[in-house]
């Protein structure tokens, strides 16, 4: 998990396929499917395109991954990978880095996988404000 300061949204989700990038080549995972809830985050890295000049220095980085590692870029909902989801809030919340390992994953997390494999729908709850 990484806190990334402020930012834009779309400048969030490129650096977090940058360092997830990263950190794959770094472990030696060359075939890797990255699914981003953003569509424009996806577009822009399947399309090797400079994008806005606020976030070109990280899809660079990402395009020379990208010549390096066999690598698949598509789109999810939020609700489609709530693991993901739940990662991302705790990373801004806890606003620092830390790697996490398999053995350290518990509670709500395990719940969330043990849904996901077994399908689950998940639903995103919104309130809104009665005037």
């Amino acid at each position: 998990m990484t806190f990334y300061g402020s930012c834009s949204i779309l400048e969030a989700e490129l650096r977090a396929v940058e360092t997830g990038l990263r950190l794959c080549w770094q472990n030696n995972l060359d075939k890797v499917w990255v699914e981003v809830d953003s569509i424009a985050a996806m577009l822009l890295c399947n399309q090797k395109n400079k994008g806005p000049w606020e976030v070109q220095y990280i899809l660079e980085s990402i395009h020379q991954n990208v010549n390096k590692m066999e690598i698949q870029f598509s789109h999810i909902w939020r609700e489609g990978n709530k693991v993901a989801d739940w990662f991302a809030n705790k990373g801004y919340n806890e606003k620092g880095f830390k790697m996490i390992q398999g053995t350290e994953i518990q509670g709500i997390v395990t719940g969330l996988i043990r849904m996901d494999k077994m399908s689950m729908a998940s639903i995103r709850l919104v309130k809104r404000r009665i005037c």
